[in-house]
């Protein structure tokens, strides 16, 4: 069973040679965190001798779930412990992977890595309707932003719409209609400011975390 000190260990080498990532929870994160986060994590496997690493990007205000992670290595698996050249192949391809994630700087750099056809273990941002919709607020495109949330009110009531799709747009419609419909961008700031607080803390980011403007706040 892979364990937090293989982990670490594991990461020990990278960590000591970059001073803007940190470890946290299996994961180690670019610093700092501003609108979105950029990561490299270990996990357990079925073997006791297996591990998968993957790399992950999310935007900070996201309360859906969902991340934007892609498998390193083999199809993100045939990483074993005791393959010999296992550490200096994961420093290299973890390396390989910083250096892509280093390229995604703001918020604009997230929406159009995570749009792009790869093969994300979820699907595009495009097809998370609810978190497109927050990154086009948060982007300041609040004229596509008004009328994919409209689009969205009228979908999630009739099948062949789920419960479960209902209740997700939900939380982002009932808050949201109203202030695009005002036009109310303070009122859609103060908002992303409290997502963008509910998921730093609930992923334990508060060290790594630097508060900046929202292009929605530098384009009013």
């Amino acid at each position: 069973m892979t364990t937090a000190r293989q982990i670490r260990q594991l990461f020990a080498p990278l960590l000591a040679e970059n001073s803007d990532i940190v470890f946290h929870k299996n994961y180690i994160y670019l610093k700092p965190v501003r609108h979105m986060h950029r990561c490299i994590g270990i996990g357990r496997s079925g073997g006791r001798d297996a591990f998968i690493v993957t790399a992950a990007v999310n935007f900070t205000f996201n309360l859906s779930g969902v991340i934007w992670e892609w498998p390193l290595g083999i199809r993100g698996h045939g990483w074993c412990w005791s393959d010999p050249d296992m550490p200096d192949l994961f420093k290299r391809l973890v390396g390989q992977a910083l250096s892509q994630l280093h390229a995604i700087v703001t918020l604009e750099d997230f929406a159009a890595f995570a749009s792009r056809d790869r093969t994300f273990i979820t699907s595009p941002l495009y097809a998370h309707k609810d978190c497109q919709l927050r990154v086009d607020i948060a982007l300041g495109n609040l004229s596509k932003a008004l009328a994919d949330c409209r689009e969205l009110d009228r979908l999630r009531g009739p099948p062949p719409h789920t419960e479960y799709f209902a209740r997700l747009w939900s939380r982002v419609v009932d808050p949201v209609l109203p202030l695009l419909e005002r036009g109310d961008v303070a009122g859609l700031t103060g908002l992303l400011r409290e997502w963008q607080a509910t998921y730093i803390k609930a992923e334990g980011l508060e060290p790594s975390f630097e508060p900046t403007p929202f292009p929605l706040e530098l384009a009013a």
